[in-house]
């Protein structure tokens, strides 16, 4: 049998392949996000300094067109909430309730989702 771990993106891949693989015996996911767009604005919501909208779309599209010329793919597609419900293994999730990287939202979320 096979499980999967994960933390952050490690957890993003985790529920992505989880979602297609219905062999896997189980899924440990720890920090996992729902979308990868969500977390940079809340990441910039929380700076030190404000970042108006406008400004944020267009840096986060800068660095989506970067890393889709580089890699190949889109990073805004980042979205293992659109597929948790596919997930039909045994899942643990956990988070830290002060997480200020990751908000715990993100994994409720997930949670909720997780058709396992």
């Amino acid at each position: 049998a096979i499980g999967l771990w994960g933390r952050s993106m490690g957890a993003t891949t985790s529920i992505l392949r989880a979602a297609e693989d219905h062999e896997l015996a189980a899924c440990i996911l720890d920090s996992a996000f729902r979308d990868l767009r969500t977390v940079a604005e809340e990441l910039v919501k929380r700076g030190r300094f404000p970042v108006p909208e406008f400004i944020l779309s267009w840096a986060l599209e800068m660095i989506r067109s970067e890393v889709i010329a580089r890699a190949a793919f889109d990073p805004l597609e980042l979205m293992p909430i659109k597929c948790a419900h596919k997930a039909v293994c045994p899942a643990f999730f956990g988070v830290a309730s002060d997480d200020s990287f990751v908000l715990p939202h993100h994994t409720q979320d997930l949670h909720n989702a997780w058709a396992g």
